[in-house]
């Protein structure tokens, strides 16, 4: 019985040790497409503007601007002014098929400091500060890991909402596009 006990926990930590491993390879192979992607330079370029790409535009508006290699989306960049701010999304594509978001939010000053104290000048106020900065990685369709610094995304209580909202945004976003050409 104890060898048995001892061979399920043996077992167990090595799928778990197998399963790190896979996922610390996925996320290098990421990693690597992420830089080749950055690195590229003579992409085809095209950029919207507010109701080019939003339903319904926001308080500042926004701009898309999508690079293409070789008639293939590689990279979307998502830049909406908000009332509290400004959000800003880059969504990474290999072979037309999402594999990592970068994703950073920033907000005034004097919205990041309403629940407390803190005297600010006029000019402190619409300050822009770091509210969230997340990176999302994905594997045939699938989330396999997340990077949070600091908060959710203003307006969303957590996690799954962010990402289901962005994966929404990425598709619909090369729907729109395909409509556009």
């Amino acid at each position: 019985m104890k060898n048995l006990i001892i061979t399920f926990i043996s077992s167990l930590a090595l799928t778990s040790f197998c399963f790190s491993q896979s996922i610390d390879s996925k996320m290098k192979e990421i990693r690597s497409k992420y830089n080749e992607v950055n690195e590229y330079t003579d992409y085809e370029i095209i950029t919207l503007n507010n109701e080019e790409f939003m339903d319904q535009m926001t308080d500042g508006g926004g701009e898309l601007t999508m690079y293409f290699r070789d008639n293939l989306i590689s990279k979307i960049y998502e830049k909406i002014y908000l009332s509290y701010g400004v959000r800003e999304t880059e969504y990474y594509y290999w072979n037309e098929k999402l594999f990592f978001i970068y994703q950073v939010e920033k907000i005034f000053n004097h919205i990041k400091h309403l629940s407390d104290t803190v005297e600010i000048t006029k000019d402190e106020a619409f300050e822009l500060v770091s509210n969230a900065e997340n990176r999302y990685y994905f594997h045939a369709d699938t989330l396999i890991h997340l990077i949070k610094k600091k908060n959710n995304l203003l307006g969303f209580d957590s996690s799954e909402e962010e990402v289901e909202m962005l994966v929404n945004c990425s598709k619909d976003y090369l729907a729109n596009f395909i409509k556009q050409e």
